[in-house]
């Protein structure tokens, strides 16, 4: 019922006082840890290794729970977020092939500035859920930062007008329309 080593067909050697090897084998040899080891006080996981619901409802009546309620909120928006990242990625691997003209000469820069703002915004989503641990009202953030590049990507890609689609904004004017203009 304590903690301790089980030692098993082994062997000690060790000087002694007087400078002779004292060699001691033995078949098992049990070594108690309990000075060692410190009692527990009860299981306690970290934020990220949490259940969703338990990050949404935490259990207030415990004082851990209470203290750190704004940080297993922005977790748990953290977790509701990250998958938008994938759609973002993609859209922007999808703009740096397909977003601009035609090139002879490869389309290398595009796709290195389509990967440095990969990592700019995936830093920039980090930094929003530290931010997100101390003020609760930030955490739209933590999908904005996600969602606008999509936006932009798919503009550079369809031309798309997100507003335009449910009358807001400036609608886009297809190419035929200016050409017809400058005439």
């Amino acid at each position: 019922a304590q903690p301790a080593l089980v030692l098993e067909q082994g062997s000690n050697q060790q000087f002694g006082a007087g400078g002779a090897l004292n060699y001691l084998a033995f078949d098992r040899y049990v070594f108690d840890l309990s000075p060692f080891v410190q009692p527990e006080t009860g299981v306690r996981y970290k934020t990220s290794d949490r259940y969703l619901h338990e990050l949404v409802a935490p259990d207030l009546t415990q004082p851990v729970e209470r203290k750190d309620r704004k940080k297993l909120l922005a977790e748990a928006h953290s977790r509701l977020s990250s998958p938008l990242y994938n759609i973002a990625f993609m859209a922007l691997a999808l703009a740096g092939v397909l977003g601009g003209p035609f090139s002879r000469t490869g389309y290398g820069q595009r796709i290195a500035v389509v990967a440095a703002s990969a990592l700019v915004v995936r830093v920039l989503g980090f930094g929003a859920q530290a931010a997100c641990d101390a003020d609760v009202g930030l955490n739209w953030i933590q999908y904005a930062i996600p969602l606008v590049p999509t936006v932009f990507a798919f503009r550079s890609i369809f031309g798309w007008r997100p507003l335009a689609a449910f009358g807001l904004g400036s609608k886009a004017v297809p190419p035929a329309t200016l050409k017809g203009l400058a005439a």
